[in-house]
């Protein structure tokens, strides 16, 4: 089901989503979405991913539902802090899949720059899906 009056922005994790990933799948099927690409999938830094989220919201005419996987969920989390009001306004909700715990021991160097998580309530409707036996997730 979707909604031409709203825009779907899938928000991938680090290394992106390929072709074969369900984001690209849902990518695929909602007509009226759209990808935020990330100038660097490999070597994540915060303040570029943050930066690119807001542009990729900013330029869009009509409300948006973020669909955030792994450090994406993260990214949103930080830009939530940031975003100006007027931006925040647009996004009606997100979904937050698998949410990635930057902060746990084993994390990947490349990414504990996105730490440490921001612990606020979004302010937009949010849903987290996430499984207790992810290794990059932490059930806290």
């Amino acid at each position: 089901m979707h909604n031409e009056s709203i825009r779907y922005l899938i928000v991938p994790g680090w290394q992106g989503s390929p072709d074969d990933h369900w984001q690209a799948h849902w990518q695929n099927s909602l007509p009226n979405s759209t990808r935020v690409e990330q100038a660097d999938w490999l070597k994540p830094r915060r303040e570029d991913w943050v930066g690119e989220l807001q542009r990729t919201i900013a330029a869009q005419s009509t409300p948006v539902i973020l669909i955030a996987h792994s450090l994406g969920c993260v990214t949103v989390a930080h830009w939530a802090q940031l975003a100006p009001l007027e931006t925040l306004r647009q996004v009606q909700g997100a979904l937050l899949v698998a949410p990635a715990d930057v902060e746990r021991p084993n994390c990947p160097p490349a990414l504990r720059n996105f730490a440490p998580i921001p612990a606020d309530l979004l302010p937009f409707p949010t849903q987290v899906v996430s499984s207790d036996n992810d290794p990059a997730v932490s059930s806290q």
